[in-house]
Parts: C-alpha cells; sequence; structure tokens
C-alpha cells in the first residue's frame, strides 16, 4: 500500500472530537506569565468597562514615505496632524471595540519583535493595575483554562511591581497585589483540580530595586509561592559586549544579580534564571556557574556552545521550551529547520514543553503538544517532557511526589514492586539481625 494513500485515508477519518469527558489532568506547565494568560474576553471587557485606550501605544508615524523627510514648519504640522488623526482614531477604536479586534490586534500570527510582543502584553497590565478584583479574576481563569488544556499542576511568573497602584498612596501594594493572586488560584483549585505555584519575578540589572522579595516568598511559602525568577532580554547581548571592549565577565548578570540569588538561595528559596532565548550562550552558563540556577528558562543557545552542552546533558538542567512562542518572538527564526525542542528530544535533554504566552500565541498545552508532534516529537518524548517537568516543578517534597504518583496513575504507571533487600551475610540464620532496605520499582 502507498504510504500516501495509507496516510490519505486516515486524514478523511479526522474529527470532530468524540469524547464525552474533558481531557485528563496529565500535563504539567512550569513557563506561564501572568499577564499572557489573560483571556481575550476578559481584556476586551476591562478595556470597556474602564475606557482604556486600545491599544496602548500607537505605532510608529511615518510622513513622507517615499520621499526624503521635508524639514520646517510646514513638515512639523503634517507629522502633528497625522498623530492627531490616528490619536482620535484610536480614541475612536476604544469607544466601539469589539471582542474580535481584540484578539485579531493581540494573537499574534506571523514572527514578529519582542518589543511588539512586549508592548502588546502592557495592554494587559494597564487594564489590571490597582484592581484586585479583576487580578483574582485572571487568577481563577488561569487555573480553569490550564485545567480545560488537562494541565494538572502549574507555575506563573508574577512581577508584581506591575500591577501596583500608579497614585501616591500607592492603596494596591504588592502584598496585596500577590495576594489577591494566591487568592484566585486557591479557590479555583477546589473545582479545577489544577494545582498553582506562583514565582516572583524580579529583571536583571533591577534586584537592587526589589529587596524584599525575598522575604515575601518566605512570608506566602505555604501559600504557594514557590520561587523566584529572574527575568532577562538578552536580545542586545553582543551589542553590549563590543560597547564593553569586547569583554564578557561580570557583564551578564552584576553584582546586586549575583548577591541577591545568593542571598535567596541561603534562604532555601527555588530560583529559575531567563538566559540563551536570543543571546550568547555564556547567558546560560553563568546564570549556572554565578547564580547556580535551579532551572534555565528557554535556553536555545546552548546548543551553540558543545562542551556546556554536554555538561547540561550530565548534569540534568532543566530547560524551559516555549515552542509557538519561540518563533512568534524570533528567538528560534523560522529559517532554523533543526528547532532546538526538537534536538533537546532526540539527545535527552532535560525539557519540557510550555506555553509561555497564550493571549500572544493563541493557543494553550494542547495545541503546543499538536505543534511539536507536527515536527516529529511523539508521545514518548511528550510524555518524557511531563515527567521532566514535575521532576523540576518547585513544589514542596510531598506535594512533588504526590504530583509524579498521580502522574504514573495517569499514565498507566502505579504498579509498583516493594522488595525487602537483606544486607548482611547471616541471611536465615537464626542470629541474623535482620537488616534490610526496602526498594521500589
Amino acid at each position: 500500500m502507498a504510504c500516501g494513500h495509507y496516510h490519505g485515508a486516515f486524514s478523511h477519518l479526522r474529527g470532530p472530537q468524540r469524547r464525552k469527558n474533558k481531557i485528563p489532568q496529565s500535563r504539567v506547565e512550569l513557563c506561564l506569565l501572568f499577564e499572557g494568560c489573560m483571556r481575550h474576553s476578559t481584556l476586551w471587557q476591562l478595556l470597556k468597562e474602564k475606557g482604556i485606550k486600545f491599544p496602548a501605544e500607537i505605532p510608529e508615524i511615518k510622513v513622507n514615505e517615499d520621499f526624503d523627510k521635508e524639514e520646517g514648519p510646514e513638515a512639523e504640522n503634517e507629522e502633528k496632524n497625522v498623530k492627531e488623526e490616528k490619536e482620535i482614531k484610536v480614541e475612536e477604536i476604544s469607544k466601539n471595540l469589539s471582542l474580535s479586534e481584540v484578539m485579531k490586534y493581540m494573537v499574534t500570527l506571523e514572527p514578529t519583535t519582542q518589543n511588539e510582543i512586549l508592548a502588546k502584553l502592557s495592554n494587559c497590565v494597564n487594564s489590571l493595575k490597582g484592581d484586585l478584583e479583576a487580578i483574582e479574576r485572571v487568577a481563577k481563569e488561569i487555573s480553569e483554562d490550564a485545567s480545560d488544556n488537562g494541565v494538572l499542576y502549574f507555575e506563573v511568573g508574577l512581577d508584581p511591581m506591575k500591577f501596583v497602584s500608579d497614585n501616591e498612596d500607592k492603596s494596591v501594594n504588592v502584598s496585596d497585589v500577590i495576594e489577591a493572586v494566591l487568592k484566585g488560584f486557591k479557590e479555583a483549585e477546589l473545582y479545577t483540580n489544577a494545582k498553582a505555584g506562583l514565582l516572583l519575578q524580579v529583571e536583571k540589572g533591577k534586584t537592587q530595586l526589589s529587596p524584599n522579595l525575598i522575604s515575601l516568598c518566605n512570608k506566602f511559602k505555604e501559600k504557594d509561592i514557590v520561587g523566584i525568577e529572574l527575568t532577562c532580554n538578552d536580545q542586545n547581548i553582543y551589542t553590549e559586549i563590543i560597547e564593553d571592549g569586547g569583554s564578557i565577565d561580570n557583564l551578564i548578570f552584576n553584582t546586586e544579580d549575583v548577591a541577591f540569588i545568593e542571598e535567596a538561595h541561603k534562604q532555601k528559596v527555588n530560583c529559575s534564571v531567563q538566559a540563551g532565548e536570543f543571546g550568547h550562550p555564556e547567558m546560560i552558563f553563568q546564570a549556572i556557574e554565578k547564580l547556580k540556577a535551579d532551572r534555565i528558562v528557554f535556553g536555545y543557545s546552548v546548543a551553540q556552545d558543545s562542551s556546556l552542552y554536554h555538561d547540561c546533558i550530565t548534569n540534568k538542567i532543566h530547560f524551559e521550551v516555549t515552542p509557538s512562542l519561540s518563533i512568534l518572538n524570533g528567538s528560534v527564526p523560522t529559517s532554523t529547520f533543526y528547532h532546538p525542542v526538537i534536538q533537546f528530544a532526540e539527545d535527552h535533554v532535560n525539557f519540557s514543553i510550555n506555553t509561555g504566552l497564550p493571549v500572544i500565541t493563541g493557543g494553550w498545552t494542547v495545541q503546543e503538544y499538536d505543534l511539536v508532534q507536527s515536527w516529529g516529537l511523539n508521545e514518548t518524548h511528550l510524555a518524557s517532557a511531563t515527567f521532566n517537568a514535575a521532576r523540576a516543578s518547585f513544589a514542596e517534597d510531598q506535594e512533588k511526589k504526590d504530583l509524579m504518583k498521580e502522574l504514573r496513575r495517569i499514565y498507566g504507571m502505579e504498579d509498583k514492586v516493594d522488595i525487602e533487600i537483606f544486607i548482611n551475610h547471616k541471611c536465615g540464620l537464626p542470629d541474623d539481625p535482620r537488616r534490610k532496605i526496602r526498594v521500589t520499582f
């Protein structure tokens, strides 16, 4: 039978969905950004209710595109008029905003720049800033969406400073924001059965502005804050190296960053670090060596350094991969046929498959798994990535054991054999001291 005919028959029989029940909760997500998980419907509703300008940033204005730019009062007036017209247009769009317009603007279908994606995310931040009720609502909806996509455990990154009140009295502070998120997760867990962990984020080079972040981790540890994440935009690392005279030492992570993470480790706070998304593999090396990162977020450039790559495989360094986002933000060019997630799978790297920014990609965990399967991964790779994620999670020890146990049950791996092994040479004799160990397979 010809291969094409064989596959064609199955293509003809595909769909519609024939399940009666929801997808089994058998996945683990480690890389989600809080504002990046907003539902488009929620964003649209909040923008309308609050009368917030949308989009938040007006596109760059170009005047006389077909000619050299003129100078003088007439050119300045023309540019001013165009700017005013665009501002009026944005205000009109905001008043008559439809859900489809929000979705069309937010969902990215073609590769773009990281800055454009960050600009889109600013709309989500603006709609939530200082609004604890909305923040709690989004936390609940994240849990619901995770559950609907078969996620059993997930961790979300949150920079609480983004959402505090802008007014001088700071009526909504960092602690308020954190408590609202944790409350939403905890209440939703009762009916979604999806367990959430919260990572407090701080940007590289700004750790000195958040000295109390570690104490907040300890304060809310019992309420499921599971660690700290150092966020890094390494797009301009090559430019910075050149400006620094070609030196990379002490460039990527400054002394304040190192001291901050060292203090977190001293207080037994888990730490993940974003590194190697766009930039040099040296960033990954420093994140591991200098910061002693428990996990690396992204890390796509690691394979460029064969020695570092080998060490990461040997030492089972965990990499959080976001397949869709890596294409859309340009961190993995479309010209790259052999995507890092496929290389990681084939080289037995310790990695997980994550969604990152559903509000931008337009999909969730199910779509990410479908995507990597279309690239060549199969259920063996996906199951391995899921168990990798569970083992690399920042859940408490007992919670992690329970998570692993539940995953084994779901995947049909719950059968275990307990064997008592005698470790002396008088096994069975009258004076046998019965020293033994118990091993579970």
